[in-house]
């Protein structure tokens, strides 16, 4: 299994490999029409009643947490 695995990512070290293909599709949802499922979803903000405890990470709070080391604020100036 993990053989397998190696020969698919190239041998490269995984997480580096996730974060690089996590940094791809962001790039490629942002830069798709507003009018298309996930560019909508990546910009939607819920309303209405919130659930008790706590509340879910959102996806791209996560990529912002992990550019804003470089010093990069948004995720526009990332790409």
């Amino acid at each position: 299994m993990n053989y397998e695995l190696n020969e698919l990512i190239e041998n490269a070290d995984i997480v580096r490999f996730i974060k690089s293909r996590r940094r791809g599709w962001l790039g490629h949802v942002m830069r798709m029409d507003d009018k298309r499922t996930p560019k909508r979803l990546l910009d939607w903000k819920p309303i209405g009643i919130r659930i008790r405890g706590r509340p879910r990470k959102r996806w791209i709070v996560d990529i912002e947490r992990r550019y804003a080391n470089n010093g990069k604020k948004t995720v526009e100036k990332v790409m």
